[in-house]
């Protein structure tokens, strides 16, 4: 994850990478599905935070994987 945001979101940005792997965070959101067939195991859905002052204030929750709508870059944007 450190170097995935260095890349993307070097210093100064206001944005987080944070790392969940064993799905603790996910798991309690109610963000994870059984993808055992596919992947093997459970897995997250793909989602976005918008957050506060450390506070989230909004959660975006694809419906339909792989599409990539409401947790794309311009739509987060909007939500800014």
């Amino acid at each position: 994850m450190k170097a995935w945001g260095e890349k993307l979101a070097p210093q100064g940005s206001p944005v987080k990478f944070l790392s969940d792997d064993k799905g603790e965070f996910v798991s309690e959101l109610g963000l994870v599905f059984d993808a055992s067939d596919a992947l093997g195991g459970p897995r997250s859905k793909r989602f976005a935070l918008v957050t506060e002052e450390g506070k989230v204030t909004k959660v975006n929750v694809e419906d339909a994987p792989p599409n990539v709508t409401v947790t794309a870059a311009d739509s987060l944007l909007k939500d800014l």
